[in-house]
């Protein structure tokens, strides 16, 4: 069963999209993790283990991939908890498995691979036969939503801090990959990202944000993040006594070091969306 879980682990992160979101920002309002199970459209199975609640419909989603989520979510929770800090989280989370973003509108109103609605303590996510959206990322906005005091100040911490809950992006270290990108060409400046993060292509945008917060983490801790969630970018000269420009130095000194050599990742984006980064 692991076997097989890690192959379709593989699959999740090589099409896991950037589309995924807190679903109550930006002003709309999800039905509620109830509203869900009692329309009569759709039929719910359940599963449960120790941390969470596993929702499908068992006629579109085969059992074994609901198996292989349970062993992967449980194995990855206790890792998601150490990595922001958090002793425990009260409650068990929930994780509707859906087979098509067709489905995923008609239940939520977006048609997206993954998306989270915090106060409910649920995620939404995409599971067929090409798309298997495996990862902490989502439950990541959940438990920092719920922990760190509700919305952050700035979504390139948010996004940054999610994508580094998981280490990867599409199969690739962060830090490779961002040094992969800076030699492309394509990396936004750190005051950009602050200021205009959905102003960038999101292939760009969200593994670059994570390998400044894994910087970030890794060098000062996660009491600064914590900080940069509640106060945003101002904590670099407040605690650090150092400008945005010089964190982004900092960074780029420790990318440098990581090898991209293997690095295939605009292949990947043109083969499986046709988009030319």
């Amino acid at each position: 069963m692991w076997v097989d879980m890690k192959k379709y682990l593989l699959t999740g992160f090589a099409l896991f999209i950037s589309s995924c979101s807190l679903i109550q920002f930006g002003g709309y309002n999800p039905p509620t993790r109830d509203e869900i199970l009692s329309n009569s459209a759709y039929k719910w199975q359940k599963d449960s283990t120790e941390n969470f609640n596993y929702y499908y419909d068992a006629i579109t989603i085969p059992k074994e991939y609901v198996d292989s989520a349970e062993i992967y979510f449980e194995k990855s929770y206790p890792k998601l908890l150490k990595f922001l800090g958090i002793k425990r989280y009260p409650g068990k989370l929930n994780l509707f498995m859906v087979e098509s973003r067709a489905k995923m509108g008609r239940i939520v109103g977006m048609e997206t691979n993954g998306i989270a609605n915090a106060k409910d303590n649920t995620v939404y996510s995409l599971f067929n036969a090409n798309v298997k959206t495996y990862g902490m990322h989502e439950f990541c906005h959940v438990i920092t939503f719920n922990e760190w005091g509700g919305i952050y100040k700035e979504i390139w911490l948010s996004e940054g801090l999610a994508v580094n809950s998981d280490n990867i992006w599409w199969g690739f270290e962060l830090h490779a990959l961002a040094n992969y990108l800076f030699h492309k060409g394509k990396l936004i400046s750190l005051a950009e990202l602050v200021e205009k993060f959905h102003d960038y292509n999101n292939f760009i945008s969200y593994p670059e944000s994570g390998s400044i917060v894994k910087y970030l983490n890794d060098k000062y801790g996660i009491d600064l993040i914590k900080e940069l969630w509640e106060n945003g970018s101002a904590v670099f000269e407040k605690k650090l006594h150092k400008t945005i420009k010089s964190i982004e130095e900092e960074w780029l000194q420790e990318i440098n070091k990581y090898d991209y050599a293997t690095i295939n990742y605009f292949e990947k984006v043109f083969s499986l969306y046709g988009e030319k980064l």
